[in-house]
């Protein structure tokens, strides 16, 4: 059942971010979102969760940046109103609604993760810090910051706010903090 579910949650976030989601929001975008399942799905699976676990990441995943298409500011808070809406009508248990929307509220920053699975999305959502191409992503951030709340930083402010981001942050699971973690810290040095 939800796989059939997590299929249908990636059918419907794609053409709602076709029909919805602004073109200035070019970091929480589709590409992101495609990004965070796959690696909800990488991490559960290091991490050792069940098969269940990881669908209800992967539903989570699919909706956690949502929001986005009603509004930029508190998008988790319609991120999750979107999730309900969807998977209610499919008769998806209430407890595994509950947990999805827990999951989705997890990746609200500060982060501050309760339990495993939160964590793994955590670490998800954010996975894009590890990248080799983080260059890429931050300009992205920076171009939608730019659009959205009107943040024109300097070059050298943009980068200081980056550089003490990437050190600030911490991620949560094994695998974020011995693979991740390693992989991040070369994107500080660049």
């Amino acid at each position: 059942m939800l796989s059939l579910i997590e299929q249908k949650a990636g059918e419907y976030i794609i053409e709602l971010f076709s029909a919805r989601l602004p073109k200035e929001l070019c970091f929480h975008d589709k590409a992101h979102t495609l990004d965070v399942v796959k690696a909800v799905t990488l991490i559960g699976e290091q991490s050792r969760l069940a098969e269940e676990n990881i669908k209800l990441l992967q539903i989570a995943a699919w909706f956690h940046d949502s929001g986005y298409t009603i509004s930029y500011h508190d998008h988790e808070a319609e991120s999750i109103i979107i999730a309900e809406n969807f998977l209610q009508p499919l008769l998806c248990p209430q407890e595994y609604i509950v947990q999805i929307c827990a999951l989705i509220a997890a990746t609200r920053a500060p982060q501050n993760p309760q339990n495993l699975a939160e964590c793994v999305i955590c670490d998800a959502d954010l996975f894009h810090l590890a990248k080799p191409d983080y260059k890429r992503y931050e300009q992205r951030l920076r171009d939608e910051w730019a659009f959205y709340l009107h943040k024109t930083l300097s070059d050298k402010d943009w980068k200081l706010l980056n550089i003490d981001f990437l050190i600030e942050h911490r991620y949560f699971t094994t695998y974020g903090q011995t693979v991740l973690q390693e992989l991040k810290l070369k994107n500080i040095k660049i």
